[in-house]
């Protein structure tokens, strides 16, 4: 299969006129890497503009101040979007580029305006140039919806209301993003029984010290829990 990409190079270019307002022709810079037949790109452009009309839904709505909630909500659709591509198309950078870029720059300026509007590339290429998955906002979406899907329920993508550092500090950017019960079990204790941010940290902490003794990719959705509650005890008990 066939499937466009961005280059990095092209990819720094393209945002700037993006951000000084300009419309460039990106597709004239997309190539193809593989062979066979083209990916159809319908999907992706579909999605987009329902996720669109989504968001123009959300900032009407009493949850509107909470960006990290439309995060949330539309992560499955860019998950079910994807589903049963290639690894190698979603291992791709370039293919991470070409999304954030044809089809969703709209929804990356709108989650990070700051840092598109401080003209500083160190500051924004990060949400769409695809290296970072757990940074570029495409790729952590995706990256949220598989960890939290179980049995097709995506419920967890929104069970943490604010959950921008939650997901990002301790879950997608360390060890706890390998194992998807363990997430998921992280996800459904901060929503039932809220930990202030030191505490959180605190056990984020324990679960790194513990990922290096333990392999606890392995653990089931029972087992992940009763670590959790023995790690919670344990810290009201210091």
């Amino acid at each position: 299969m066939r499937y466009p990409v961005l280059s990095r190079a092209v990819a720094a270019e393209v945002v700037q006129e993006l951000i000084r307002g300009e419309q460039p022709e990106i597709d004239a810079f997309v190539t193809w890497e593989g062979s066979g037949p083209k990916l159809n790109s319908e999907p992706f452009a579909d999605t987009a503009a329902s996720l669109h009309e989504a968001l123009k839904t959300f900032e009407m709505s009493d949850e509107r101040a909470d960006a990290d909630m439309f995060e949330g909500q539309a992560s499955p659709a860019i998950h079910e979007m994807l589903a049963g591509l290639p690894l190698a198309i979603i291992d791709d950078p370039g293919f991470w580029r070409y999304l954030s870029l044809v089809h969703f720059w709209w929804l990356a300026q709108w989650r990070h305006p700051s840092a598109f509007e401080s003209n500083d590339p160190a500051l924004y290429l990060r949400y769409v140039d695809g290296v970072l998955t757990t940074e570029c906002v495409l790729s952590r979406m995706y990256l949220r919806a598989q960890i939290a899907e179980i049995d097709g329920d995506y419920s967890l993508t929104t069970a943490v209301a604010q959950g921008s550092d939650f997901w990002r500090s301790h879950i997608l950017r360390v060890s706890t993003g390998a194992s998807p019960p363990l997430s998921r079990a992280l996800l459904r204790e901060q929503s039932e029984r809220r930990m202030p941010t030191d505490q959180a940290r605190a056990l984020a902490r324990d679960l790194n010290r513990i990922s290096s003794n333990i392999v606890l990719s392995i653990y089931d959705e029972e087992d992940a829990a009763a670590l959790l509650t023995e790690l919670r005890e344990q810290g009201q008990n210091t």
